[in-house]
């Protein structure tokens, strides 16, 4: 039986676990990057992680009420401070290829630097569905989906009117247009560049993965 829950301080370990053998290894601009081989460890991404679980607003799904095979880490942001830094929430400095991925992150929500999609939205806070991980032997159950959906009712129950992604992976743009996300800018992998150089690989990631899209959903 699978039931969907908010994180508790003493899923942290488990969530780490979790992402470290069935999301980061496996995400697609990861892999593009080679930032992420199975085993390799980010302390930095993995305290400002913990930061955003802190906050109360993310979501696991547990089978059997025991083992986490899934989880939603959400972010509560204000719309002044809504971008992707450089440095860990204790100020540590992220890994070369990290920062190439939020330089990659960066250009996607703002369109190059051409667009502030805030300004279209008039909100004053937003909440970021920042990672979406089920564990490998559990997908294609619906349990993305599931872990939107509680994201979502999670934002209205903090009064939240606004919830965005980079959605990076075709699996999780198909759920977010499911629950009636809008695309606000999209950059294909293959032919993105920074300082004149393509970053991604796509040699070695799955074809479904086309590109990353900004999504954004205003209720």
């Amino acid at each position: 039986m699978m039931l969907v829950r908010a994180v508790d301080s003493r899923d942290y370990q488990d969530i780490l676990n979790l992402l470290r053998r069935d999301f980061f290894p496996h995400e697609p601009a990861a892999i593009g990057l080679n930032l992420c081989p199975q085993g390799y460890t980010m302390p930095a991404v993995e305290e400002n992680i913990l930061g955003m679980l802190d906050k109360g607003v993310s979501s696991v799904v547990t089978k059997d009420g025991e083992e986490i095979v899934g989880v939603v880490i959400c972010d509560v942001l204000e719309i002044t401070s809504a971008g992707h830094g450089h440095q860990s929430s204790t100020g540590q400095v992220m890994p070369a290829k990290f920062i190439q991925l939020q330089a990659f992150f960066d250009d996607l929500s703002t369109k190059f630097g051409t667009d502030n999609v805030w300004d279209k939205y008039e909100k004053e806070e937003s909440m970021d569905i920042c990672m979406l991980c089920i564990k490998q032997e559990e997908r294609h159950k619906g349990l993305g989906a599931l872990l939107v959906s509680q994201a979502l009712q999670t934002a209205q129950d903090h009064g939240i009117e606004l919830i965005h992604s980079l959605a990076l992976s075709a699996f999780s743009q198909a759920i977010f247009e499911k629950y009636g996300f809008k695309t606000e800018n999209e950059i294909s992998y293959d032919t993105y560049s920074q300082d004149g150089e393509i970053i991604f690989d796509v040699s070695k990631m799955d074809e479904i993965h086309k590109s990353g899209k900004f999504m954004v959903m205003a209720k």
